[in-house]
């Protein structure tokens, strides 16, 4: 069973404390319909103080990728010591891992916000944090933050969407993340202009940063980078079309780009995914993973029902550039549990591939976190095996 394998999909064991049942096969058309058992793992992150159970126990649902079914994991909130990341409450998403000769480096999103009211101060609360694990599973965070706005020649204030790729050839960590450089914020009424930018940064430990001097690309929202095997590299990624279009538009529209070195960039002249007139808003946080020669993007938006909340869903391509959007069913819903932490948004997703397995990590909000005001405060894990059908 692959990602481009849309004949018939097996679902994975379901395992909680009252059942052990397997899960249904399901043969999926070119409408996608269907259903399908997850199954359930441990929680990504390890807690580092209390209890909170929310999200401990995993939740199987129905969710269409590619062919195949999803296997979704629990996870538990990202609790950080007080003064971990330099910071107190933390609001924490965008996970990107990648693959280390010992096993496995997340990045993500750390911030303490000091007001309510969005100011450039709070922005300067958004950090770049890493963690580790062995199994991709459990997960120990780096005691501090590995980038902050401060280390940003260009003046970037507040850092956003890391994508890191480890460059073989060079034995070097490469970071892509976009940068706030424009902000206006009226209380009550929301951003009234927003801009932020591409950097470049690279290292040998993935700890220490050296940050390219000025930002390369005028407008940006969550690289994803491939570097091809002609060295030259390739870029999906949310941008304005132009400065005049609304900040907002940023949302709408992914780009495809192409480099030489993975700093001067040229985009396509028009965005290769927009938003989808079968959602209510949104075509955001792209990732593009390939197998068996397609290439699978992954994006998040609004479903037209309120019902739902933000979700992700999936496009495929022959060549990365003309993309089939199935639009009309989330390849991975919220639970649509009060009680779950990915119970209202599931976001962000990054998929990582291996020989016998997909594993989605990808950012959630719960109800619980939503009606404190507050957003982002999990990641979390879905796991499938790969193999034949």
């Amino acid at each position: 069973m692959c990602l481009g394998d849309r004949s018939s999909s097996q679902g994975a064991t379901r395992h909680d404390t009252t059942t052990d049942k397997k899960g249904v096969s399901c043969h999926l058309g070119n409408d996608w319909s269907g259903n399908a058992e997850r199954d359930v793992a441990s929680s990504v992150f390890r807690e580092q103080r209390g209890s909170g159970a929310e999200g401990r126990q995993g939740q199987a649902r129905g969710g269409y990728l590619g062919g195949y079914a999803l296997a979704a994991s629990g996870a538990a909130s990202l609790v950080f010591h007080d003064d971990a990341l330099r910071l107190g409450k933390t609001y924490c998403y965008c996970p990107h891992v990648v693959r280390t000769t010992d096993g496995y480096r997340m990045y993500f999103i750390g911030q303490t916000r000091t007001g309510e009211s969005w100011t450039i101060k709070d922005l300067m609360g958004f950090v770049i944090g890493t963690a580790t694990s062995k199994d991709g599973l459990n997960w120990e965070a780096h005691p501090h933050p590995v980038l902050t706005h401060d280390q940003v020649p260009w003046g970037a204030f507040g850092l956003q969407t890391p994508h890191v790729l480890w460059d073989e050839d060079e034995q070097l960590f490469k970071l892509w993340f976009a940068g706030y450089t424009e902000w206006i914020y009226r209380k009550g009424v929301g951003a009234l202009e927003y801009t932020a930018r591409l950097g470049y940064a690279t290292s040998a430990d993935g700890i220490r940063w050296d940050v390219y001097p000025e930002p390369i690309f005028e407008s940006a929202r969550r690289p994803c980078v491939h570097k091809e095997e002609r060295g030259t590299y390739r870029m999906w990624m949310n941008a304005r079309p132009s400065r005049k279009d609304h900040w907002s538009s940023l949302y709408q529209n992914v780009y495809e780009f192409r480099s030489a070195d993975g700093i001067q960039w040229k985009r396509s002249d028009k965005p290769v995914l927009r938003a989808s007139t079968q959602h209510r808003k949104g075509c955001i946080y792209p990732f593009v993973c390939r197998e068996q020669g397609r290439y699978f993007l992954w994006y998040c938006a609004y479903p037209k029902r309120e019902i739902g909340g933000f979700q992700i869903y999936l496009a495929e391509s022959e060549d990365g550039t003309n993309w089939l959007n199935h639009d009309s069913q989330s390849a991975f819903p919220t639970s649509n549990d009060r009680t779950r932490f990915d119970s209202i948004y599931v976001s962000t997703p990054c998929m990582l591939v291996e020989p016998n397995r997909y594993l989605l990590y990808y950012s959630a909000v719960s109800w619980t976190h939503r009606e404190k005001g507050s957003y982002y405060q999990h990641i979390g894990v879905a796991v499938c095996p790969r193999g034949s059908a």
